[in-house]
């Protein structure tokens, strides 16, 4: 059971926010649920990711939820790296995909960390370690 619900996160009780890919994809597809409640989970989460974005809060992906931070904008002119279905998508090409890194920092201060895959999570959290540093650092 989840402490708080996703639209009711405060970015300023967060030096960092990590997505992890989901063992059922269903932030990839939604096929049982109704299409209202579709736009409503996906207005929440664009306004919690522009509010966390804005905050200068590290906002951090490892493979397939590289997704979610890419399909609602908060990579545009950034880079970043991720599986190779996310990398090829043409909706994403404002992003500067850079697929010779398993991990890509990039933006203010390091502020979006993205890891191609599992293989690469220890490099990965010390990215978004140094990241959530400098952020802690500048309160």
């Amino acid at each position: 059971q989840a402490e708080a619900a996703f639209g009711d996160i405060r970015p300023g009780d967060f030096d960092a926010v990590v997505f992890v890919p989901s063992s059922n994809s269903e932030f990839l597809h939604e096929p049982d649920v109704a299409p209202a409640a579709v736009m409503a989970t996906q207005r929440t989460t664009l306004r919690v990711l522009t509010e966390l974005s804005k905050f200068n809060v590290c906002l951090a992906a490892i493979g397939n939820a590289v997704f979610v931070l890419a399909r609602y904008r908060v990579l545009d002119g950034h880079a970043a790296t991720g599986p190779e279905w996310t990398v090829a998508r043409s909706e994403f090409g404002t992003v500067k995909w850079d697929a010779s890194q398993p991990v890509v920092t990039s933006g203010p201060d390091g502020q979006f960390v993205t890891a191609f895959n599992i293989q690469s999570a220890t490099p990965f959290v010390e990215h978004i370690h140094a990241s959530a540093r400098k952020r802690a650092a500048g309160d």
